[in-house]
C-alpha cells in the first residue's frame, strides 16, 4: 500500500512501465553548446539535468535531449554504455534499456524525453527528471550493476546513495519506497530514520536464503509486493509454470491460514486482479480460485506465462482507479499522463484494444482520434478536457464513467470493434454499463430511449432478463449478430443518417428516405410524432410539417427529401444532412426534451454536441450557423474559436432575465442584437 509521505516519485505503474516510443514530434536536430560538464575533469557528467540543460533556461527540450545522445556517447560508437551513463542508480538506465543489452541505442535513448516528460508540456523539468532519476528504495536502484542480484557490497553502498542530505540518515521520504513496509522492518528502534548500521542489518532481512545476494524474487516477497510477474517467477527465467504459480500462493499467504485477503495479494494493479479470481465474492482467494488464475493467464495454453501474457491479462484496463494512483477520488492531469505508461504494457509507445483492456469500445473509439487502431501518447494526452466535463483541472469517477461506460452505444457492446455485435458481447455489456453492480441497470446507467421498450414490467430499471430479451428484438435478420444498421434501427430511433443510409454506402436515396417513415414511425399509425422524430431534430421537424398540426404525414415526409438534396442530384449525403439536421447553435438544437425552454444543463451539454471532433473547441463550422453574429458574441477573445470557458459565459449573457433558463425570445433577441 503506497505510503503518502513517499508520494516523491511518479506512480509505481509508470515508473516500472518500459519506455514508450516517442509519439512527439520530433525538435529539429540542434548543436547542443559546449557545457563544462562534457569536459574532461569536469565536476558533473552523465545523464544529469544540467549537462542536458544546454541553453540553462531550467528546462530541458526534446532538442536538447536528443542532443545529449552524443554528450554522453563519449567514445562516439553509436552506444551509451552505463559507465557513459553516470547516474548512480541503475534504475534510469534500466528503464530506457529496452532490450536489456547493457547499452542505450540513439532510438532507446530518444525514446525516453516521453517517459520524463511526465504532463507531456514538450519540455522535462528539473523536477520530472529527478522523479525517475533520484535514487530510491528499490530494486533496481540497488542493483548497481544491472547484473539481476544485489551483492552485500552493492547494498552497503546505497546508503550513501540514497542518504541524500549526507547527514548520516535515511529519512522516510528519502527512502521513498512506493510499499511502507521495508522502512519500518529496517527501523529497529522506530525513531523514523535509518542509521548506517539499521541499514547494513537489514540485507540479512532480504536474503532469504542467506547466500549472500539478493534476488528481484526475495527483494518483492520481503517488500510484500503483491502478486507481480517477478515474485511468482522464481528462477527469473521470464516464464512463470505452473509450479512456481502454486508456490505464489504460500508466499503470499502471510498468516498461512489457507486463504488470501486483498492485502495480503497486494494494492495497486494486484486487487484489481483479486476481484477477477475471487468469483464467489467472499473477499479472499481460497486455493482452488487462485489456482484457476493460471489458466486465465496462460494465454497461448503452452503451459508457462510468459511476462506478455502476465501484463496482458493482469494490467488493468481502461479504470478510474487504476488511473487514482494516490486514491483520492480525482485524477489529476499528471495522475492521468502516467496512465500512458501503465496501459501500454510491451513500451512500444502505443496503446492497443488488447492493451486497452476496457470491456466497452466507446472510451477507446474516443481517444483513437485518427481511427488507426492504436492510441499514441498525443491522442491519450489530448484527451483530458474531454473528460474533465467541468474544466475544474480533475476528473471525477462521476465524469470518467459518463464516457468510459456510456450506456448504451454500439461502441460500448462491440469491445473488439468488428462492426458486428455477438449475444455473448450484447449480454456481457449488462455488467459493463451496471456500474453499481447492484444487478440492475438505471434509466441514467442504459442512457438511452431503448430503455422504456425492454423495461417490461415498467418498474424503471432493467433486470438482466429484460435486458437479455433485447438482442433478439434488434436482430432483425435472426442471423444471431448485430448489425450497426439494425442497432441504429432499433435503438436510436429519430431522424438520424445511419437509420435512414440502410446499404451504409454513405448517402440516402429517395427510396431509402421514403422507406425510413415506417422505422420512424413507432406506433405505426401513419405519422410522425416530434418524439418518434427525434429530440434533437425539432427544428427540421418543424419546417417538414407544413400545416404545422404537429404530425408528419407520409405525404409530408416524402416531400421533405427535396430540403436535403441541396444539389438537386438524387442523393442526399451525410454532409448535406448534417448541414441542414445536424447540431447547430439554434434554438430547437439546444432545447433537447422540446419543452420551450433551455436549461443550463441542456445549454452545456450541447456543445458536446457540436464539438464533432472532441477537441474541446468550436469552429465556425462545427457552429454551423449562416449567420456568424452569435459566433462572435461567444467568441471573447476573437481567436476564431469558442471555448467551453468562453462558451459557459454565454449562458448568462442570453438569460436576460437571470431566470436560470432561456426562453425563445431571449435566445433570438440578444443573437439578433
Amino acid at each position: 500500500m503506497g505510503c503518502g509521505a513517499t508520494k516523491a516519485a511518479p506512480p509505481a505503474g509508470a515508473t516500472a512501465a518500459k519506455p514508450a516510443a516517442a509519439a512527439k514530434p520530433v525538435e529539429p536536430a540542434v548543436t547542443a553548446k559546449p557545457t563544462a560538464a562534457a569536459k574532461p575533469g569536469a565536476a558533473k557528467s552523465g545523464f544529469v539535468f544540467d549537462i542536458l540543460d544546454a541553453d540553462k533556461d531550467g528546462k530541458i527540450t526534446r532538442a536538447e535531449y536528443i542532443a545529449g545522445f552524443n554528450i554522453l556517447d563519449t567514445d562516439k560508437d553509436g552506444f551509451i554504455t552505463r559507465k557513459e551513463f553516470g547516474t548512480e542508480s541503475n534504475a534510469p538506465f534500466k528503464l530506457l534499456d529496452k532490450d536489456g543489452d547493457g547499452k542505450l541505442t540513439r532510438k532507446e535513448y530518444e525514446a525516453g524525453f516521453d517517459l520524463f516528460d511526465m504532463d507531456g508540456d514538450g519540455y522535462i523539468t528539473r523536477t520530472e527528471l529527478h522523479g525517475n532519476v533520484v535514487p530510491k528504495f528499490s530494486f533496481d536502484a540497488l542493483d548497481a550493476d544491472g547484473d539481476g542480484e544485489i551483492t552485500k557490497a552493492e547494498y552497503n553502498k546505497a546508503f550513501d546513495l540514497i542518504d541524500l542530505d549526507k547527514d548520516g540518515f535515511i529519512s522516510i521520504l528519502e527512502f521513498n519506497c512506493i510499499s511502507c513496509l521495508p522502512f519500518p522492518l529496517i527501523d529497529k528502534d522506530g525513531d523514523g530514520k535509518l542509521t548506517r548500521k539499521e541499514w547494513e542489518d537489514g540485507f540479512k532481512q532480504f536474503d532469504l536464503d542467506g547466500d549472500g545476494k539478493i534476488t528481484k524474487a526475495e527483494f518483492l516477497i520481503v517488500s510484500r509486493a503483491g502478486f507481480v510477474f517477478e515474485l511468482l517467477d522464481a528462477d527469473g527465467d521470464g516464464r512463470i509454470t505452473f509450479k512456481e504459480y502454486q508456490a505464489g500462493f504460500d508466499i503470499l499467504d502471510e498468516d498461512k491460514d489457507g486463504f488470501l485477503t486483498k492485502k495480503e495479494f497486494g494494492s495497486g494493479i494486484s486487487s484489481l486482479i483479486f476481484t477477477k479470481l475471487d468469483t464467489d465474492r467472499d473477499g479472499k482467494l481460497s486455493r482452488k480460485e487462485y489456482d484457476a488464475g493460471f489458466a486465465l493467464m496462460d494465454i497461448d495454453k503452452d503451459g508457462m506465462i510468459d511476462k506478455r501474457e502476465f501484463n496482458i491479462t493482469a494490467r488493468p484496463g481502461f479504470l478510474f482507479s487504476l488511473l487514482d494512483v494516490d486514491g483520492d477520488g480525482r485524477i489529476t492531469r499528471e495522475e492521468f499522463n502516467a496512465g500512458f505508461n501503465v496501459l501500454d504494457a510491451d513500451g512500444d509507445g502505443h496503446i492497443t484494444r488488447e492493451e486497452f483492456n476496457c470491456a466497452s469500445g466507446a472510451p477507446f473509439h474516443l481517444v483513437d482520434k485518427d481511427g488507426d487502431g492504436v492510441i499514441s501518447r498525443q491522442e491519450w494526452h489530448s484527451v483530458f478536457e474531454y473528460f474533465d466535463e467541468d474544466h475544474d483541472g480533475f476528473i471525477t469517477a462521476k465524469e470518467f464513467n459518463t464516457l468510459a461506460h456510456p450506456g448504451f452505444l454500439f461502441a460500448t457492446l462491440d469491445p473488439n470493434g468488428d462492426g458486428t455485435i455477438t449475444r455473448d458481447e450484447y449480454n456481457a455489456a449488462f455488467d459493463v454499463m451496471d456500474t453499481n453492480q447492484n444487478g440492475e441497470l438505471s434509466q441514467e446507467e442504459f442512457n438511452c430511449a431503448f430503455f422504456t421498450t425492454l423495461d417490461v414490467d415498467g418498474d424503471g430499471k432493467l433486470s438482466r432478463n429484460e435486458y437479455e430479451a433485447g438482442f433478439d428484438m434488434i436482430d432483425f435478420n435472426k442471423n444471431g449478430t448485430l448489425s450497426k444498421w439494425e442497432f441504429m434501427a432499433c435503438c436510436r430511433p429519430g431522424f438520424l443518417f445511419d437509420v435512414l443510409d440502410v446499404d451504409m454506402d454513405g448517402r440516402i436515396t429517395k427510396a431509402e428516405y421514403n422507406a425510413g417513415f415506417d422505422f420512424i414511425d413507432g406506433d405505426k399509425d401513419g405519422k410522425l410524432t416530434k418524439e418518434e422524430f427525434g429530440k434533437v431534430s425539432h427544428a427540421i421537424f418543424d419546417k417538414i410539417d407544413l400545416d404545422a398540426d404537429g404530425f408528419l404525414t407520409r405525404e409530408e415526409w416524402e416531400a421533405g427529401f427535396a430540403l436535403f438534396d441541396l444539389d438537386g442530384d438524387g442523393f442526399i449525403t451525410r454532409a448535406e444532412f448534417q448541414s441542414v439536421a445536424g447540431p447547430k447553435f439554434a434554438f430547437d438544437s439546444l432545447d433537447a426534451d422540446g419543452d420551450g425552454m433551455i436549461t443550463r444543463e441542456e445549454y452545456e451539454a450541447a456543445f458536446r454536441i457540436m464539438d464533432k471532433n472532441k477537441d474541446g473547441k468550436l469552429t465556425k463550422e462545427e457552429f454551423n450557423l449562416s449567420s456568424a453574429m452569435p459566433f462572435e458574441k461567444l467568441d471573447l477573445d476573437g481567436d476564431g474559436i469558442i471555448t467551453f470557458d468562453e462558451y459557459k459565459k454565454g449562458f448568462d449573457m442570453l438569460d436576460l432575465d437571470k431566470d436560470g433558463k432561456l426562453t425563445k425570445a431571449e435566445f433570438m433577441l440578444v443573437n439578433s442584437a
